[in-house]
């Protein structure tokens, strides 16, 4: 009984035994199974959420402010065909023969004549012409040939050695096709532009380019009234084509081209045009009285450095420093002071110099323009009446300078102030053309002229009639503020 007892449990222990290890094998495999599953799981999981973030940050992609350039063929470029079929016969060659022409003087030796070349832009259906003033300087004859080869004879409007333009008028019996004068200050650095012109005498030639800069001063232009702001592009252009066109891709005349920067005197990568902004100002005075009509505001800008504008504790370097103001101007008679900074000119931001060179030379005499300044960290504006060179607000008398500049010296009336402190009218001698007649007196600039051949001068006006009246010996007396006593001086006319 005991023995048969102690076989049924062991026989029971052996099941268990079987059982467990059943058991412990059924775990095994079900742990197996759910590391299988768990790996296959996040696998997938991975899969999912890598190409879910992998097509977010594409989308974000799409939304950044660098879009990719999908309608444009890298294989196709820009084509200018139609725009350079229209203008191309608007720009004409100029040949301009400077001294004598004549064969029996240049036999002799009594003569010399040179030719020089350059282009222009026709501007109205009349032969309305402009080009480059160092084009047709000092020429004694100027010959126009059209893109038809036609040629004409052409007369000098007027030209401007400040912004070395000039305007000549043609004679054809029909009317000329032209090109409108566009908004320069509309042209966007990164633009399309096209130089038209001759340069090598190789007549209408055509080179593409973008704006790369706006507001270039390059300091090329001499003489105290000078005004730079060019354009600056990469449009080919070469000796032969000053005076030729710069045309925006409406077909429109945006400048004047100029100059390059060169070490070998062809192009080596960038050219300079005066904007047509500038242009509409000086043909327009040039028609009407001859000469540029130009408005002073009476200081002498300087431009603001960083040094400068930590000093100042302004936030930029925008404006125009004004370095000095001059007696008698028109931003003394405003009660502008050195050391204020020049902001805008009627409500139009003046970034720099060359900015605010380029705005004022759109006024004339006489204008009224509100200036905002800064004066010690806090803004102010005033409304200021501009002035001409000679300091009052009138217009300049083309013959006045014209005989002037033939005498070899530059005047202007006494201010107000002037002649209240000196308690005297007159005319003061600005400068003088050396060899001229004026420089062989040995007058001086700043000397005050009194009489002409004993006749009292007021102004600039009276002088200028004497002189027109008088001929052969002409005495001018007067004296200098810094010296005493009076000085005559005579030349004959």
């Amino acid at each position: 009984m005991q023995k048969e007892f102690c076989k049924k449990s062991i026989a029971n222990r052996d099941v268990l035994r079987i059982f467990v290890l059943y058991l412990d094998v059924f775990f095994m495999m079900r742990t197996a199974l759910l590391v299988i599953v768990l790996s296959v799981v996040t696998s997938v999981l991975s899969v999912v959420t890598l190409n879910y973030f992998t097509q977010s940050q594409n989308k974000d992609k799409n939304k950044s402010i660098f879009k990719p350039i999908s309608n444009v063929s890298m294989n196709s470029a820009p084509d200018f065909s139609d725009i350079a079929e229209r203008v191309t016969s608007a720009v004409v060659n100029i040949k301009a023969t400077t001294g004598s022409s004549d064969m029996l003087e240049n036999l002799w030796g009594s003569g010399t004549a040179s030719l020089s070349s350059g282009s222009g832009v026709i501007i109205s259906a009349e032969g309305y012409i402009v080009t480059n003033q160092h084009v047709i300087e000092r020429s004694s004859q100027i010959e126009i040939t059209l893109g038809d080869k036609r040629n004409y004879s052409a007369k000098v409007v007027g030209e401007d050695e400040a912004s070395d333009l000039a305007l000549l008028k043609i004679t054809a019996p029909d009317k000329l096709p032209f090109l409108d004068l566009g908004n320069s200050d509309e042209l966007r650095v990164g633009q399309w532009v096209l130089a038209v012109g001759n340069p090598f005498n190789l007549s209408s030639t055509v080179t593409a380019g973008i704006v790369s800069a706006k507001g270039r001063n390059m300091e090329i232009m001499e003489g105290e009234m000078s005004a730079e702001s060019f354009i600056q592009t990469d449009a080919a252009v070469n000796p032969g084509n000053s005076g030729g066109a710069l045309v925006g891709m409406g077909g429109e005349l945006v400048g004047i081209n100029t100059a390059i920067m060169t070490r070998t005197g062809s192009y080596e990568g960038y050219s300079f045009a005066i904007p047509s902004n500038i242009v509409k100002k000086v043909v327009r005075d040039l028609k009407e009285y001859g000469l540029v009509q130009r408005a002073f505001i009476g200081i002498v800008p300087g431009e603001i450095t960083p040094i400068l504008a930590e000093k100042l504790g302004l936030k930029s370097q925008t404006g125009v420093y004004i370095s000095r103001v001059n007696a008698g101007g028109a931003a003394d008679d405003a009660g502008l002071k050195a050391g204020d900074v020049l902001l805008s000119l009627n409500g139009n931001r003046v970034k720099n110099i060359a900015d605010y060179q380029q705005q004022l030379a759109a006024y004339r005499p006489n204008s009224e323009v509100t200036i905002e300044y800064n004066r010690n960290g806090k803004p102010n504006k005033v409304t200021i009446k501009l002035k001409n060179q000679n300091n009052t607000t009138g217009t300049i008398d083309k013959s006045m300078i014209d005989m002037l500049t033939q005498l070899g010296m530059q005047t202007r009336d006494l201010t107000d102030l002037e002649g209240n402190k000196l308690q005297t009218q007159g005319v003061m001698v600005v400068s003088i053309r050396p060899g001229s007649k004026i420089a062989l007196t040995n007058m001086e600039p700043n000397f005050i002229i009194l009489k002409i051949n004993g006749k009292t001068v007021k102004n600039q006006i009276s002088f200028v009639s004497a002189l027109e009246m008088t001929s052969g010996k002409i005495l001018l007396e007067g004296f200098y503020p810094k010296y005493k006593g009076t000085f005559a001086y005579t030349f004959i006319k």
